[in-house]
């Protein structure tokens, strides 16, 4: 949608963590209670600017 209007897409990553999946998650991808997960944090951009 963003090249559609005429834009250069784009992401600007804000943060990396390491966390324990909530129930569902952890039931969605069968990880076993000690398990974590990678949580990346990531706005679009459109023309290096957010998109939101």
């Amino acid at each position: 949608m963003i090249k559609d209007a005429g834009y250069q897409a784009g992401s600007v990553f804000r943060s990396t963590t390491h966390e324990l999946p909530t129930g569902h998650i952890q039931r969605k991808m069968g990880l076993a209670g000690d398990e974590k997960i990678v949580v990346v944090n990531r706005a679009r951009t459109a023309d290096f600017r957010a998109a939101s």
